[in-house]
């Protein structure tokens, strides 16, 4: 087997009749003719190992109701994160033939936008809130190989190891908040025939978008538990205490303090220490 850079561009005809050759011969299981790219050829052996028939029509297990509104509610972090994200990418793909889709680390589709056309397609193909596109269901795809390389990769047509998947094209970015790896990954998909929007490109920055609104959500509510663990602290003293910063405003006091200084408790936090001490 042969491999190829990934630099080739996947929509040449001449490459696609070279990876259709290519897949029949692995599918027949004989020696690959031509090159074909690392990844490709990767996710080719893994659909193989999962048993998955290249030529039968998918069945995607998809989530009940209540176990898929479950995964939504461990993700709600995320989807209030991608929600805009998302908004503003229906914007950008609106017209072209092509949706977005953004998916668990689990493999589950959570979300869906796009052309209403190209949705019903999907959707009859399982592609769609609740489908689980891992590998081990539905062969290599955009999906599952963002989430197996944590990196970006785009499957274009005939490289798709599924016959059902020929007719479409997929980019798809991983999605990362921290070091403990992939987080969602989010794919711009549409068929073959549609006009070319640069959608790797285009996913990449996206992904990279969300990745960014999640780790900012995530400082601001470690920063909220911080505030709250240093107020409870505060108020457990039997003593008055006054927090100041480096120019001699108040940040925060504990009720004693606010005691003392025979003010509210919010009065006292943004004002100057000095204010409180007669000149005398």
């Amino acid at each position: 087997m042969k491999c190829l850079s990934s630099g080739v561009s996947p929509q040449n005809p001449v490459y696609q009749q070279t990876i259709h050759d290519a897949w029949k011969d692995f599918i027949d299981g004989g020696e690959i003719r031509g090159r074909i790219p690392e990844h490709i050829l990767d996710g080719w052996l893994l659909s193989r190992k999962a048993r998955i028939d290249p030529l039968r029509v998918l069945e995607v297990p998809v989530l009940e109701r209540q176990p898929f509104r479950d995964l939504c509610d461990r993700s709600a972090a995320l989807l209030t994160a991608a929600a805009p994200v998302l908004d503003m990418l229906d914007a950008c793909i609106n017209g072209t033939g092509h949706m977005a889709i953004l998916t668990a680390s689990s493999g589950h589709i959570l979300a869906t936008v796009g052309d209403k056309d190209l949705l019903d397609v999907a959707r009859a193909q399982y592609n769609m809130p609740g489908a689980d596109r891992n590998i081990d269901k539905v062969g290599a795809s955009a999906i599952g190989m963002a989430l197996r390389r944590c990196s970006p990769v785009q499957i274009y047509g005939y490289e798709h190891y599924s016959a059902a998947l020929h007719s479409w094209r997929c980019a798809s970015a991983p999605i990362l908040a921290d070091a403990s790896g992939v987080l969602a990954v989010l794919t711009i998909s549409g068929n073959i025939a549609s006009p070319e929007i640069q959608a790797l490109a285009l996913v990449t920055t996206f992904a990279n978008y969300i990745g960014m609104r999640v780790r900012q959500q995530n400082i601001e509510v470690s920063g909220q538990r911080l505030e709250a663990l240093l107020r409870n602290a505060h108020e457990s003293l039997s003593y008055p205490l006054l927090v100041l910063n480096g120019n001699g405003g108040i940040t925060h006091a504990n009720t004693h303090a606010a005691r003392l200084f025979t003010c509210a408790g919010p009065g006292l936090p943004g004002r100057d220490a000095a204010s409180l001490v007669s000149s005398a």
